[in-house]
């Protein structure tokens, strides 16, 4: 034990952070997948709060900027939710559960955090391109959508949220690009710094995850 603790202790915080996160989600997909699931879902709200905690810690520069950005994105993300929720216009008709905790409005609160994570995650990998801050927006909000086709079907069978016609309309995914579009645009213009190899690696993660999950399920 000692040894282990040993080892763990020297690793780098990149590559220490990236096995917790790794962790975390394997851990999320064995009780998800298995005759538990009912006592690893309510805690999904605290899976979501680590992996933010995470990947904000190993954010370089945790300025001022920074923390408006995370507020921005939280902010403007939790009122296009709680807009859709109470009038359906945005993404479709749809209604939370109680799986992702708290709710504000019908809406739960950790869907802030969840915008903010994303859009973050997505700023980092696009500001990779040597492209304008336009169609790196473009490229963010692609991968933020292409996402959430893999959330979707798993967000339903495990009551995150149900849809009215009981699948994702169209209507939602234009309703993501656009928000989505808009916030990673926002993270290119304030000059966020992007030297965070977690935001790629949570990414990535996050893929793996809802594939397998749909594939299982």
């Amino acid at each position: 034990m000692n040894i282990s603790l040993t080892r763990l202790s020297s690793l780098d915080p990149i590559r220490l952070s990236l096995y917790l996160l790794l962790i975390f989600h394997l851990i999320g997909v064995i009780g998800i997948a298995s005759t538990w699931q009912d006592y690893f879902l309510p805690v999904t709200p605290i899976n979501l709060l680590l992996a933010a905690t995470i990947l904000f810690l190993n954010h370089s520069q945790r300025n001022l900027r920074f923390w408006m950005f995370c507020t921005i994105s939280f902010s403007i993300g939790f009122l296009f939710e709680y807009l859709g929720v109470q009038t359906g216009a945005i993404f479709g008709e749809y209604a939370y559960g109680e799986v992702l905790g708290w709710k504000l409005g019908g809406v739960s609160v950790i869907i802030g955090v969840i915008w903010a994570v994303l859009t973050y995650c997505t700023g980092v990998i696009s500001n990779a391109l040597p492209f304008h801050n336009i169609v790196k927006a473009i490229v963010g909000a692609s991968l933020m959508v292409g996402l959430d086709f893999l959330i979707e079907p798993i967000a339903i069978k495990l009551e995150f949220w149900n849809w009215a016609i009981g699948y994702p309309p169209v209507q939602n995914y234009i309703g993501w690009f656009l928000i989505a579009f808009g916030l990673v645009y926002l993270f290119h213009r304030m000059k966020i710094h992007t030297d965070n190899a977690i935001a790629w690696g949570l990414f990535a993660i996050q893929v793996a995850f809802f594939g397998i999950l749909n594939l299982i399920l």
